[in-house]
């Protein structure tokens, strides 16, 4: 941290004068990470097993427990937990639920609309037979529902996998809730069949400290054929890999031989909402023949601030000519957008080269949130007091610089404001 120091000319020695400048940056959304909030009492269960395992953070499970029934009396049951937060969460904050299920379910429900048809040829798996209930409620009333019964079809609830390929249910709802409701169900028609899930925790994110590391990932596609993705050419592989620590691996995004116009995109959620200034960077490599074939206009990033899409630019738009030889030459890149609004979420979409018969691919590597760094005095500054010194001669190393009296809302000085003894505070702008 920088000092100004204010002085006087040698006949003014009594009258030395120190001024100490404190630099705080105040961007208009706070770029931050975040703390988890998780649920901590349990408030109502049937046909469960440790269900105190579900509360905080412990690295245990409760199970939860259903029953088709039997032909000759009615008696199936289904398991049920409802977890509280300490306090009620706003509309539109997103909880999750970590979780323990079916693989092959899970799976094809990371993969969105795709769902039901990843299900299908996933050893015949029917997302209806064993199926689990979400709900958020605020005391005893339901405010949001959703079933793992169907494909994931909107942004306010869908099936996400972490870095380490561990699952959740992430809700949205657009009221108020205090509470989380989970339903383990096998279906009357599972005569006699058994089955569980396992829950570890339920929990929310807080903004506090400042990072940048991606939370979780799942995909969604329009246009792929049964016949694709049951060979494995469709879809995305190894998701999580996208948001791992490893910069070698990458998932993949697969279109095949797609039917006309067939697209695969693959979400990656934020730590946070990141305020317009921020900037991302894409990591990624594809088939040099499919770069000849024009692929980096059929890739396009994307930014949303929740459901809202706020930033749309093919690939190519990212491109200057070194990194499109690097690309051409099946080199990694790296490349680094600009939303100018904020965001909370980025996708990568890949849709059909047409009219070619080759396998369409695009291995993403990472994507990561270009921090800007915060303004400082670039040196230490003395000021004469006959000099007449103002605001106007405080320099900094960033831009469109404001100087006030207070760390939040206060008075902005003038340029022309005279420099005193005091504890200075500033705000940066950046394109707007």
């Amino acid at each position: 941290m920088a000092t100004p120091l204010l002085c006087l000319p040698s006949n003014f020695n009594k009258f030395l004068i120190f001024i100490s400048i404190f630099f705080v940056s105040l961007f208009s959304q706070e770029i931050s990470s975040q703390n988890q909030i998780f649920a901590d009492q349990v408030t109502f269960e049937s046909n469960v097993l440790d269900s105190n395992n579900a509360l905080g953070d412990q690295n245990t499970f409760a199970t939860l427990n259903s029953f088709g029934g039997t032909i000759l009396i009615s008696d199936a049951f289904t398991g049920e937990l409802e977890l509280q937060f300490p306090s009620t969460l706003p509309a539109n904050t997103t909880s999750y639920i970590q979780i323990g299920f079916d693989d092959d379910i899970l799976n094809a429900l990371l993969g969105g609309t795709l769902g039901t048809d990843l299900a299908d040829i996933a050893g015949g798996v029917v997302l209806g037979d064993h199926f689990f209930n979400v709900e958020a409620r605020m005391d005893n009333m339901a405010v949001f529902s959703r079933s793992s019964a169907t494909a994931t079809v909107a942004s306010r609830f869908r099936i996400v996998t972490d870095k380490d390929g561990f699952f959740y249910a992430a809700i949205t709802p657009d009221q108020p809730y205090n509470r989380l409701y989970i339903e383990d169900v096998t279906d009357t028609l599972l005569l006699g069949q058994e089955n569980s899930m396992m829950v570890f925790n339920a929990f929310y994110y807080t903004a506090t400290d400042c990072a940048f590391e991606p939370l979780y990932t799942d995909f969604d596609g329009a246009g792929l054929s049964i016949d694709a993705l049951e060979l494995g050419d469709a879809g995305v592989v190894n998701p999580q890999f996208a948001i791992d620590d490893n910069e070698t691996n990458f998932s993949q995004l697969n279109l095949g031989v797609a039917s006309v116009n067939g697209s695969i995109l693959q979400n990656i959620y934020l730590a946070n909402v990141y305020s317009p200034d921020a900037e991302f960077s894409v990591t990624l490599k594809t088939d040099p023949t499919l770069v000849l074939l024009g692929i980096v206009n059929n890739v396009t990033i994307k930014a949303f601030n929740g459901p809202d899409e706020v930033f749309s630019s093919s690939l190519a738009g990212g491109l200057d000519v070194d990194l499109l030889g690097l690309l051409s030459d099946g080199e990694v890149v790296t490349v680094v957008f600009a939303p100018g609004l904020s965001f909370d979420r980025v996708s990568v979409e890949l849709s059909t080269i047409q009219p070619i018969n080759v396998s369409q691919s695009l291995d993403l590597l990472g994507i990561s949130v270009a921090e800007v760094d915060a303004p400082d005095l670039d040196q230490d500054q003395v000021f004469c007091l006959l000099d007449n010194p103002t605001v106007a001669d405080l320099n900094t190393n960033g831009q469109d610089i404001t100087w006030y009296n207070a760390p939040t809302g206060g008075i902005a000085f003038v340029p022309t404001d005279a420099l005193e003894t005091r504890i200075y505070f500033a705000s940066q702008t950046i394109d707007g």
